[in-house]
């Protein structure tokens, strides 16, 4: 009799223990809902309530000897707890939001994501040797980490080491996977991200480009920014890259055809109209000029 009282006493305890692991869960998610929704107060507090009981869950495992559960109920409430920098950082709060990912790089120094993280929000307060610092640790512990290479290049670029930024971006480029990336980890740079399924390079392409084309390499900038308007055709960014490159070869032709195909696209866009009547200047033609930049007077 005292052995079955042993048996339901254990699997009771169980069912309780279970039950507060998916109560954390289902905590968690909806801090992830109200982060979509814009409640981001709300949502840090259900991160925080979410970590307080996995870390509850984990000590109680521990007393019930079992130790393998307790650590993945302590990672989860570490992980919880990271997650707030997100958050923290789109409300503008950047230095509660390191404060975050420096305490979680404690925890987990060999978190090539959270190394990535906090060298994001250093980038973003434009304390840029110590963000470059940051993303060279992520790519130490993970070489082909894409968004870190992309990160440093974009650092790079900016100071005109072009050479050294190009080949970030080739590697970036290599190495990119699909568009979504689960959360947290992408939320920084995919702000607006493409409703289709596909291969995420197209950022890294046109930052290529534009590096080529500083290095004078405009066939290859023709080339890669090609590629971008391939998978982002209202890409207006790269269309500017693109027609100034054939510029560049003395493709004048080549320029306007891209300017008339770009206005195909993206009919109406005063950026794009405003390159052809650009073109159209350098070109010569500046009655079709003056009459593009008229047009854009009128509709003003």
């Amino acid at each position: 009799m005292n052995f079955l009282k042993k048996i339901y006493a254990g699997a009771s305890k169980r069912k309780a223990l279970k039950q507060q692991y998916l109560e954390a869960e289902g905590i968690f998610g909806q801090g992830y809902v109200l982060f979509e929704m814009g409640n981001f107060d709300e949502a840090l507090s259900n991160y925080e309530k979410a970590a307080v009981i996995w870390d509850d869950l984990g000590s109680k495992l521990i007393e019930n000897e079992m130790p393998d559960e307790a650590k993945k109920a302590h990672t989860k409430a570490s992980d919880a707890r990271y997650s707030r920098c997100f958050l923290l950082h789109k409300i503008g709060r950047e230095d509660e939001a390191l404060e975050v990912i420096t305490s979680s790089i404690e925890e987990a120094p060999d978190d090539a994501g959270r190394w990535f993280s906090k060298g994001f929000v250093l980038n973003s307060a434009k304390r840029y040797d110590e963000a470059l610092e940051a993303f060279n640790h992520a790519l130490e512990i993970s070489p082909d980490f894409s968004e870190a290479l992309y990160c440093k290049g974009n650092i790079l670029y900016m100071r005109e080491n072009y050479d050294d930024a190009l080949d970030c971006y080739e590697k970036a480029e290599e190495h990119a996977g699909v568009m979504y990336f689960s959360f947290p980890r992408y939320s920084f740079l995919n702000l607006r991200p493409d409703p289709q399924l596909k291969n995420d390079s197209s950022e890294i392409l046109y930052a290529k480009g534009n590096s080529l084309y500083q290095l004078g390499r405009y066939e290859d900038a023709v080339e890669a920014f090609r590629q971008v308007l391939g998978r982002k055709p209202r890409f207006v960014p790269a269309w500017q890259g693109l027609v100034n490159s054939y510029l560049k070869l003395g493709q004048e032709d080549d320029a306007l055809m891209t300017c008339d195909h770009a206005l195909e696209v993206e009919a109406g866009k005063p950026e794009l109209i405003k390159l052809k009547a650009s073109v159209c200047a350098k070109t010569g033609r500046n009655a079709e000029s003056e009459e593009l930049l008229a047009s854009l007077v009128e509709e003003t």
